[in-house]
């Protein structure tokens, strides 16, 4: 899962650690393939992601108005094992501090690595399909 929006190859690096209400969590921060910083918070007992945060240049609504930069925060929860895996069934994503989806994953379905090409085995790759259930945001 650490993966997660940083294939560019980039090394992770240890940012420290970070207070929440939900607790302590690891930091490690990397760079994504556009080459923006993109920060993993990560508990320090289960060692799953909790948090992942980036942030983003949106165009402007109005043409005369400069581009925002916004950070946005994907929240992970409700993990499960799947084939192995340890998936998050819950994914809250807010930008700007503002919950704006929320994911409720019902059914995963794991790709064995004996029905992956040669070229993703070499890599390590799996494949995970889902069947998510778009929900509003709570408020």
């Amino acid at each position: 899962m650490v993966v997660f929006l940083a294939e560019s190859g980039q090394p992770f690096t240890d940012v420290g650690l970070a207070e929440s209400p939900d607790g302590p969590a690891d930091v490690l921060e990397t760079k994504d393939a556009a080459g923006r910083h993109v920060r993993y918070f990560i508990d320090p007992m289960s060692h799953m992601p909790l948090l992942v945060q980036y942030e983003e240049t949106r165009a402007p609504m109005r043409p005369a108005t400069p581009p925002k930069v916004s950070t946005t925060a994907m929240r992970l929860s409700g993990y499960t094992r799947v084939d192995g895996l340890m998936l998050p069934r819950q994914i809250d994503i807010a930008i700007d501090g503002r919950a704006t989806e929320a994911w409720t994953v019902e059914k995963f379905k794991v790709t064995r690595p004996s029905r992956l090409t040669p070229s993703e085995r070499r890599r390590g790759s799996h494949r995970v399909g889902y069947k998510a259930v778009t929900m509003p945001p709570s408020t």
